[in-house]
């Protein structure tokens, strides 16, 4: 079984999907939300979507399994996979509560947000937990990346799913509310951003190495895109007032796309740093970055062509380049995946 898991990405991401999630014991502080956000002169109106954002990250801190929190069990992996060595907990006061160092591998857990910052020598990355799980003994310990692009740790029976995030959750949830939407963090990472009743953008943030981050982030600048939207540079940017930049790709708005692509007896990788996704023997896609709601046509179609998952693909090319894209279509709305060329 074990190696089954080890050649083949699909089925571990099923076994992985199938097993037991652990939630953390804690949980959005109210009040401590409203006094970060008076400290730095946000309006307490922000708020309820800034709680909203947090409920969909796992706090390691709040996770205990075999006697071990999910920080020191997610940190020992850490050390071990990328330098071999052995583990120390180390405490701090101050902002950064919790302080994990060892092997020149350094875990800091933000605990308002659960934001987890690592660094290496040279590299440091910003990620949300969202998942942990226990796993059977056969699942392989390891990193690897799951279909959609997640980071996947397992280790000693513990399961932790990453996916990049902001290097400040906050400032950035403010700049979207201050824009005049409303953010939600979906349970893959995924930001779903509200721009009218009949669209919404879906993204993720791509593993930057933000290892020249200093200091707090200050006021975040959202950039447009520019160039081909299909390009693999295609991608908003998240600037703070400190230098440090991040990037946004698309992402597929709904999970079942994964699992339909699956059920045809096809593999897939998502590559979170660009957003590109490859089918073998398929082809090569870029999401877009909106979802529309089904007009009338899109329903008839969608109702005549759907899948036993609820979905439907439709085939034209939709950018004029002459490559065939796909329209991705469910219940919850209609979605463009462009065509690379290889």
């Amino acid at each position: 079984v074990e190696n089954v898991f080890r050649t083949k990405p699909e089925a571990l991401d099923f076994a992985i999907e199938a097993s037991i999630a652990v939630k953390s014991r804690i949980t959005p502080d109210t009040g401590a939300v409203e006094q970060e956000l008076a400290s730095r002169g946000i309006a307490s109106a922000a708020s309820e979507s800034f709680t909203n954002v947090l409920s969909a990250v796992s706090n390691p801190d709040g996770i205990n399994v075999g006697g071990a929190s999910a920080s020191e069990v997610l940190l020992s992996a850490l050390v071990q996979f990328l330098t071999g060595g052995a583990q120390t907990l180390i405490t701090e006061d101050g902002r950064q509560v919790l302080a994990l160092t060892a092997g020149n591998i350094d875990l800091t857990i933000d605990p308002l947000t659960g934001t987890v910052m690592i660094k290496a020598p040279g590299e440091a990355y910003s990620a949300a937990i969202v998942n942990t799980r226990i796993v059977s003994a056969s699942v392989p310990n390891g990193l690897s990346f799951m279909r959609d692009g997640r980071a996947l740790i397992v280790s000693n029976g513990v399961a932790m799913e990453l996916a990049p995030i902001a290097i400040d959750l906050i400032g950035f949830t403010s700049a979207v509310e201050q824009a005049g939407f409303s953010l939600s963090l979906r349970d893959r990472g995924l930001l779903e951003i509200s721009l009218s009743n009949t669209q919404r953008f879906a993204g993720v943030f791509a593993f930057d190495n933000v290892v020249n981050a200093t200091g707090s982030c200050g006021a975040t600048t959202i950039i447009e895109p520019s160039g081909d939207i299909n390009s693999p540079s295609y991608a908003f940017g998240v600037a703070c007032a400190n230098g440090v930049q991040q990037r946004i790709v698309p992402f597929v708005h709904d999970p079942v796309f994964f699992r339909s692509v699956a059920g045809y007896g096809l593999t897939m990788t998502t590559d979170r740093n660009t957003g590109i996704i490859k089918i073998p023997g398929i082809g090569i896609y870029k999401p877009g970055f909106f979802v529309s709601t089904l007009t009338s046509s899109d329903s008839a179609f969608w109702q005549a062509n759907k899948d036993v998952r609820g979905v439907a693909f439709g085939f034209e090319d939709l950018n004029a380049d002459g490559l065939q894209d796909v329209m991705f279509y469910t219940a919850a709305g209609a979605q463009p995946l462009y065509q690379v060329s290889p």
